[in-house]
């Protein structure tokens, strides 16, 4: 079996940059792919008590942009009721406008941490958003795979 992984090892084709770092782009986005479906499905499953809250304040958070240019983002600030108790979480998005206070939205939480809950529009969204990004890195890896370079 050694013998065979040196075999492959030593083989021209990977003395090609781009096969390396094709191998690697292919790898290391399934894993990405992989993690980001899991995490999406198991947050859906524990996530699974529909509940109304409430926006009742929004946080201003101040950020840098690239350019060094500071600007501030919004987070919700929710409160609902369950189970004999008030739970008023900060929301997982940001927005560059204050949410409506008074606002009321559709949560998912999860019965065993209540305090945790899915904005499913939204995680679903932003999951969907993570995986073509890492299906776009993924088809560029294979194409480095499938590339002639130069010869050896």
């Amino acid at each position: 079996m050694d013998a065979l992984l040196e075999k492959i090892a030593m083989h021209p084709y990977w003395s090609q940059p781009q096969h390396m770092v094709g191998l690697a782009f292919v790898i290391g986005f399934s894993i990405a792919l992989i993690v980001t479906i899991i995490s999406c499905v198991r947050k859906i499953e524990r996530c699974r008590v529909k509940i109304e809250a409430e926006i009742i304040d929004n946080v201003k958070r101040m950020r840098t942009d690239e350019d060094g240019h500071r600007y501030a983002c919004y987070v919700p600030v929710y409160s609902y009721f369950y189970e004999g108790r008030t739970y008023t979480p900060e929301g997982y998005r940001s927005s560059g406008a204050p949410y409506k206070v008074g606002k009321r939205v559709k949560l998912h939480l999860d019965p065993e941490y209540p305090s945790q809950f899915a904005e499913r529009g939204m995680d679903i969204g932003n999951a969907i958003g993570w995986g073509i990004g890492e299906v776009i890195f993924l088809c560029v890896g294979i194409l480095m795979l499938l590339t002639e370079g130069e010869s050896a």
